[in-house]
This record gives C-alpha cells, sequence and structure tokens, in this order.
C-alpha cells in the first residue's frame, strides 16, 4: 500500500506539473524573432518504502522531469516613421538668396532636432522646391511635395504672393501650412474657423500689425515723407498701409514708388523724390538691393532726410554690403521682427556651420522648425501616437511656446501668432536697439 501511495503521489506530482505547462503554452505566440527557449533540469527526489524481509530497506528512487521555460524577447523596435516637411522656395532667379538662407535655417534646425534623437525618435526630413518666387510654379511645387514627397506639413513659400497663390490648394490637399517670413496680412486675415483656410498658420507679425508702430513712431518726427516698397505683394500692401496710417496722423505722403528686385539704377526716382524735399523717407526694399539704393541717395546729395526702413535693412546683410563705407546708413530706423546679437549661441553655430552671418530669413525658417513645428509634432505623437497632417494641424491650434528673439508665439483665431519687435538703428556702423513694441 505504501508502494501505492507513493506513485500516486508521484503521478499526481507529474500531472500537476504537465497541466501547469500545458496552460503557459497555451498563451498567444510571440512574434518574430523566435522566443529563446531556455531547458531547465529539475529533479523531484521521491523516497519510497519497499518491505524487505527482515527488516525494512530504505530505497531512494529518482525521478528527472524537464521543465521547458520560454523566455519572450522583446522584440527590437524598428525606425519610426520621420515627419516630412516640405518648402517651396526661390532657389533660383533674382532672390534666390531667400531660398538660401531659408533652407540653411530650416536644415540647421533638423539637424539639431535630430541629434538629440528626433521628436519623440522621429527624425526631421526636409524637402525643398524651387518655385522661382512666380505664382504658377508654387502651385507645381504643392502638388509635387504632397503627391510625390508625401510631406505631412509645408513650411513657407519664399514670397507673399507665391504664398497667397498656393494656400487655396493646400486647404484642398488638407496639409497645414506655417508662413514664417511672408507678411501679407491677407494670408491670415481669413482663416477664421468661421469659413476660412484653417490649414494655414504664421509665426511671424503681418503688416497690418508692424505698420501701427511703425506709423506712431514715424508721425512725431516729419511732417512729409515719400514711400518706395520692392514691387512684391507684401511690400505692396505694406506701402499703402502706411500710407493711410500716416495721412491719418497727419502726415503728408508726397509720392509712393515701386522698384524691382535686383534693379541697379535708382537715380530717377530719387532725382524725383529730391524735387519734392520730403521730411522723411521710409523705403521697403530687400538689403542686398538697399545698398545700392542707399549709395545712390547719398550720391545724389540726400542727407537731410530721416531714413525709416522694412524689410530687415537693419541687419548684417546689409552692414556688410556697406562696408567699405558703414557711414552710408547712419541713421536708418527700422521696426523689425529679428534683432541682430540678441542670440550670439545661435549666430556663432549658423556662421560656423554657413560660414555667413545669421539673417532674419534664416532665423524665423530656424526657430519655426525648431520650436513652434518640433512642439507641435510632440503634441501629435502624444496625443494620437504619430504625425500626420490632421493631427500636425490640431497641435498647432494648441502650440504655446517660447521662441528666442520672438517671444511667444501662440495662434488666435486667424492661427496668427503675435510675436515681440522691436525699433533699431544704425549708429557710428553697428545696430542699435532703441526699444521693444508688443504687437498685440
Amino acid at each position: 500500500m505504501k508502494r501505492n501511495l507513493g506513485l500516486w503521489r508521484l503521478m499526481a506530482f507529474v500531472a500537476a506539473l504537465s497541466i501547469v505547462f500545458g496552460v503557459v503554452s497555451c498563451g498567444t505566440p510571440a512574434p518574430a524573432p523566435e522566443p529563446e527557449v531556455v531547458k531547465e533540469t529539475v529533479v523531484v527526489k521521491e523516497t519510497v518504502i519497499v518491505e524487505v524481509t527482515p527488516e525494512p530497506q530504505e530505497v531512494i528512487k529518482e525521478t528527472v522531469v524537464v521543465k521547458e521555460t520560454v523566455v519572450v524577447q522583446a522584440t527590437p523596435e524598428g525606425p519610426k516613421e520621420p515627419i516630412r516637411i516640405g518648402t517651396g522656395q526661390p532657389l533660383t532667379g533674382p532672390v534666390a538668396w531667400i531660398g538660401q538662407y531659408y533652407n540653411q535655417g530650416l536644415t540647421m534646425a533638423a539637424e539639431e532636432i535630430n541629434s538629440e534623437g528626433g521628436v519623440l525618435g522621429h527624425l526631421v526630413q526636409i524637402f525643398p522646391c524651387d518655385n522661382e518666387a512666380v505664382a504658377e510654379k508654387a502651385l507645381t511645387c504643392v502638388r509635387r511635395l504632397v503627391d510625390q514627397d508625401k510631406v505631412q506639413m509645408i513650411i513657407e513659400m519664399g514670397s507673399s504672393s507665391t504664398t497667397l497663390a498656393a494656400m487655396p490648394l493646400m486647404e484642398e490637399y488638407e496639409v497645414p501650412f506655417l508662413a514664417a517670413i511672408v507678411s501679407a496680412p491677407s494670408i491670415t486675415d481669413n482663416t477664421g474657423r468661421e469659413g476660412g483656410n484653417i490649414w494655414a498658420f504664421r509665426s511671424c507679425a503681418h503688416d497690418g500689425m508692424t505698420l501701427d508702430p511703425v506709423a506712431k513712431y514715424i508721425i512725431p518726427q516729419v511732417d512729409t515723407i515719400s514711400l518706395i516698397a520692392w514691387n512684391s505683394a507684401a511690400p505692396r500692401e505694406a506701402a499703402e498701409e502706411l500710407k493711410q496710417l500716416l495721412e491719418a496722423g497727419g502726415v503728408e505722403v508726397l509720392s509712393v514708388d515701386y522698384t524691382e528686385a535686383g534693379q541697379a539704377d535708382y537715380r530717377p526716382v530719387i532725382t524725383r523724390i529730391k524735387s519734392l524735399d520730403p521730411d522723411g523717407l521710409w523705403f521697403s526694399i530687400v538689403a542686398r538691393d538697399a545698398a545700392v539704393f542707399i549709395r545712390q541717395w547719398r550720391e545724389l546729395g540726400m542727407s537731410e532726410q530721416k531714413l525709416f526702413s522694412g524689410s530687415n535693412v537693419v541687419g548684417y546683410e546689409f552692414l556688410e554690403a556697406i562696408k567699405d563705407d558703414p557711414s552710408l546708413g547712419e541713421g536708418i530706423t527700422e521696426a523689425t521682427l529679428y534683432i541682430p546679437g540678441l542670440e550670439p549661441d545661435f549666430e556663432e553655430r549658423y556662421l560656423a556651420r554657413w560660414g555667413t552671418p545669421a539673417d532674419y530669413i534664416a532665423s524665423a525658417a530656424h526657430h519655426s522648425l525648431r520650436y513652434v513645428v518640433a512642439t507641435a509634432a510632440e503634441m501629435a505623437v502624444q496625443d494620437t501616437g504619430e504625425v500626420t497632417p490632421s493631427s500636425l494641424r490640431d497641435a498647432l491650434e494648441k502650440v504655446s511656446v517660447e521662441m528666442p528673439t520672438f517671444g511667444l508665439i501662440e495662434f488666435d483665431e486667424y492661427n496668427q501668432a503675435h510675436p515681440d519687435m522691436a525699433v533699431m538703428q544704425i549708429q557710428n556702423g553697428e545696430i542699435v536697439l532703441l526699444e521693444t513694441i508688443s504687437t498685440e
């Protein structure tokens, strides 16, 4: 009886093991790679009493049971889907330098983000497209970026004209767009929640926001003024808006003229303005052209007028262009969004990377991707687990981030941010900050 009892115990023990390991093996198979199987030998000792005459004798029997322990290896996580950012810029043509600065800023921002592991593991890829600052080619760029490059977002179109031409198509594609340098008010004036283009955002201030403080700064200093602007959508809008603001403040606007990109001879328009003898001049001409303009302005004896500028004339590029005679820019005053010298670390990194000083365009491009878009992408991943055009757009609505130089970036009901701006002046060949202004 005792031997039978022992055998029953053994059988019960083995049966129990079978049940336990049978239950484990019924689980859902682990995905590839194949699980590692570790075989472990468990020795179960059983004591059996055998009746032997004349005295009982203890016999030790060993039963060997092989147990398989399944160790599931964690599947190595593959690369995450990249964040694909498109941009349309003039990479060729008379204003190709705009695209050059912009792409350098974007590239540097992407490099910095990726060197830190990307946005929660998602690396950033930049897809540039040359629109030559031509409206029709901007449409071609949008189609290529969305259909071929599969971008989840587009940053910038290089100019207000190309931006306004491309916005309806971006709305049709339902791909979010961020303007970082273009300033025509109409880009965001009608993009609110009620029937407007909800896919368009702008991180820089538009001319309607910046020109009011500009006018307030000019009005106490002059009684008469002439205006000159680059013949593009945003500068034209700015000139017309500023004219109305100045006239409302009691300043007589004697003339409004427009110039072309790369224009070599400004003497005819300068001669005409000289005959009007205004107290001041406001000129919104890109920095490279402004250097040509100011040389001819001085050559024709124009030295008494107060000079106010737009289009980021008061910056490193303009100073570099007149470095042979820094006095050419003496007294030029500008209200602008970018303050040279405020970010020495960024400026040093940019100079080391590209061999040229950072300007407003490069800074706006870099910061918009590095801070605004990266923050939105992180929010999109946290909220939805992925980065899609829709998740990025929804995240942009909620972005609240401090952007160096430009201040707090949040988007209002028209998807328009309200960054800070500054009044700067060229004094003795250097840029001096006079005051800061809120665009709220």
